[in-house]
């Protein structure tokens, strides 16, 4: 087969296996184009038979992806009537590039540190960023520090000054860069500070809580849940937004003290004392633990990403599943 068969039967392979997963395919067409960019005087077809599938075993066994990686690859190879000199090659490199330590072939290494320098591409980085700090409560400062391992890892000269050049941009963002809407980031700061100046307990929870943290999902609306005090006190400082007065609201299973504004054309819904029925029984209404943030400048209540789950499985709320399954997948843990 000749080089560009092999290659573009390569890419076809790669785009079969993560057709439904749009991460690991921006991922690996990042790490295509640094290979096609930077990897000129290697074995170029080595190369980027590598680059294309390198993390396909991801889609096998998460865990040890380079080694399920190496074993598909091997017989997609010979399927194609690859030789085996160039089989070994090719393998060596997947194989390799999920191991620690120093590969024996110049592509190898080649592709083990372009895969880093790929960590510090904005969404990569953004992901990895919210994971940590977020997921397992480390700070930025810790953050900054294992990204920073990463970078002393990559030795190649153009690739090092390509990491450093991602890692200025994104070197350190706050909070909130899902945020595009700057009319809503700002109307929640807004509610944060009078909030915080009136000294009212809440929580920021849906999808604008969601996007705080990274969680790209389309929301147009922001939800605070409060105690009873809260809700009024809320109607109170927001008197000239207010759409349906703050009352007692009481269905089958739930009842709340509930009001909705219209704040910088964004509806705002506040619930106080959200409580549900259980076995004909009404729980103690209770705000759950929040992991205060800081966005430009002013704290924001919410919960742990894992703890908002189990809330919202606990009272029931109608969430949209896509909406779940973002959350899930947002807090999957990524190795650096």
């Amino acid at each position: 087969m000749t080089f560009n068969g092999i290659v573009e039967s390569a890419r076809h392979y790669a785009l079969s296996v993560f057709k439904k997963d749009k991460k690991l395919l921006k991922h690996t067409e990042d790490v295509v184009n640094l290979c096609k960019k930077f990897g000129r005087g290697l074995d170029f077809e080595v190369l980027m038979v590598s680059a294309y599938l390198h993390d396909i075993g991801q889609t096998r066994d998460k865990n040890n992806h380079h080694k399920a990686g190496a074993e598909m690859v091997e017989i997609w190879l010979k399927k194609h009537g690859a030789d085996k000199d160039f089989t070994q090659e090719v393998i060596h490199c997947i194989s390799e590039h999920g191991k620690k330590g120093k590969p024996k072939s110049e592509e190898a290494l080649f592709l083990k540190q372009v895969d880093g320098v790929s960590f510090f591409k904005w969404s990569t980085t953004v992901s990895l960023f919210t994971n940590i700090v977020f997921r397992k409560r480390q700070s930025r400062k810790e953050v900054s520090r294992q990204l920073s391992l990463v970078l002393k890892k990559i030795t190649d000269k153009k690739l090092l000054d390509e990491a450093e050049r991602r890692y200025k941009k994104v070197k350190f963002f706050a909070p909130g860069i899902c945020f595009k809407d700057v009319r809503m980031k700002s109307t929640v700061l807004k509610i944060a500070k009078t909030l915080k100046e009136s000294k009212i307990k809440y929580v920021l929870i849906g999808g604008a809580g969601l996007r705080i943290r990274g969680v790209n999902v389309n929301s147009r609306s922001i939800d605070i849940l409060t105690n009873k005090k809260g809700a009024l006190k809320f109607q109170e400082l927001f008197e000239s937004e207010v759409n349906t007065p703050v009352r007692f609201v009481k269905t089958n299973n739930y009842r709340t003290w509930f009001g909705k504004f219209d704040i910088n054309k964004f509806s705002v819904e506040v619930m106080g004392n959200l409580e549900k029925k259980v076995k004909g029984e009404w729980t103690t209404p209770k705000l759950p633990k929040t992991s205060p943030i800081k966005l430009e400048g002013v704290h924001l209540n919410v919960m742990n990403l894992s703890e908002e789950i189990e809330i919202y499985e606990k009272l029931g709320l109608d969430i949209d599943p896509k909406k779940i399954k973002k959350i899930r997948e947002f807090i999957q843990p990524v190795k650096l």
